[in-house]
């Protein structure tokens, strides 16, 4: 059988790193593996459909399913998680101590369907009982003003509503105190450089994170990889094919990490684990 032809963009990741190099191929395939970063394969396969496989948003994806949009299909490869409880900020001025203080809030966002947003609103929703709508919501870029484009239409729900701003930055309006709060993706540059007017909400994030592992087993998903419909419905043993070839290019990450040069068994929950079933990267 000759085999197929596969154009696959996704970041260039050290669980990836093999697909790149040819350590690893899906079975059946002729595979081009195009390095692109994240944000930008989510535009090139959402707006002009470029690839026959890609790393893809989860937010984006599910916003797609829920409006009956078939033109991808998922599969359980989740090139991208990350706990978010360390990208929650609060201006120092507003007083916030604790998640629950955000009711009735100005709080920044980039983008509301974005996977970032959703794991953190869901971690407001399910651990402190804050709903969506009881948040005054503010679109803006964190560290460039201007317009924000969406990735795919929003539905929002009933009782949400979201101010956008254009000329301002999430970062400006944290320092000034017009913002109580982002949930973001990413530190503003202010806090990179260490000003005393932003701060994180939750002051020992790694702590908190770990405990929201150990209690719910959660490792929260934040890209997923899908294959176009046209490619799938043509060759439906592609999906299973990269999903394997996936899996064994991690695998052969983990791999590496077990060598004695390296800190991998600072990589796992408990000296008991195994690194197929329980691969948790400290969250950084």
């Amino acid at each position: 059988m000759t085999p197929l032809r596969l154009s696959l963009a996704v970041g260039d990741y050290d669980r990836t790193r093999a697909l790149f190099d040819g350590r690893v191929t899906p079975a059946g395939t002729d595979l081009t593996t195009i390095p692109v970063p994240s944000a930008e394969t989510f535009v090139r396969m959402l707006q002009y459909e470029e690839f026959d496989a890609a790393e893809m948003s989860l937010g984006a994806y599910a916003s797609l399913v829920s409006r009956g949009d078939e033109r991808f299909v998922g599969i359980p490869v989740f090139p991208s998680r990350m706990f978010r409880h360390r990208d929650i900020f609060v201006s120092s001025g507003s007083g916030i101590s604790h998640p629950s203080e955000l009711s009735e809030r100005r709080v920044g966002i980039r983008r509301y369907h974005m996977t970032a947003l959703v794991s953190q609103r869901g971690t407001l929703s399910d651990e402190h009982g804050i709903r969506p709508d009881q948040i005054k919501w503010v679109r803006a870029g964190i560290e460039r003003a201007g317009a924000i484009p969406s990735r795919v239409a929003l539905r929002l729900p009933a009782g949400v509503r979201i101010d956008k701003v254009t000329d301002r930055t999430i970062d400006d309006m944290l320092i000034s105190g017009e913002l109580h709060a982002g949930l973001l993706n990413f530190s503003p540059p202010s806090f990179r450089r260490g000003d005393p007017r932003i701060r994180r909400l939750f002051t020992n994030p790694r702590e908190v994170e770990n405990e929201y592992w150990r209690r719910t087993g959660i490792f929260p998903i934040m890209h997923l990889v899908v294959v176009h419909r046209r490619v799938h419905d043509h060759a439906p043993w592609v999906a299973q094919s990269l999903m394997h070839a996936f899996e064994q290019s991690k695998n052969l990450a983990l791999s590496r990490l077990l060598h004695t040069g390296g800190t991998s068994l600072r990589c796992f929950p408990s000296s008991t684990s195994t690194p197929k079933m329980r691969y948790k990267p400290l969250a950084t």
